[in-house]
């Protein structure tokens, strides 16, 4: 049986080949729109409102945290 971090690898994994995949044929800021909006109703759903408005308030204040991603350059 998978501990809880093999399972969040393995749904990390999962999810950014699915990205990479969708980035060939789709424009990074629709690709990003949708993945945010599919988070956040996500955690609409899943978070009581007041731990979901905290949840919102820290990512704000952490966005200056975020690492980019590294995107390939032609050089």
């Amino acid at each position: 049986m998978k501990t809880v971090d093999e399972k969040l690898n393995q749904s990390h994994e999962n999810t950014m080949r699915f990205v990479y995949q969708q980035l060939e044929s789709t424009e990074p800021q629709m690709v990003a729109s949708t993945m945010l909006a599919i988070a956040m109703r996500l955690y609409k759903t899943i978070l009581k409102p007041d731990d979901f408005e905290r949840f919102v308030s820290v990512v704000a204040d952490e966005s200056d945290k975020i690492e980019p991603f590294d995107r390939p350059s032609i050089n």
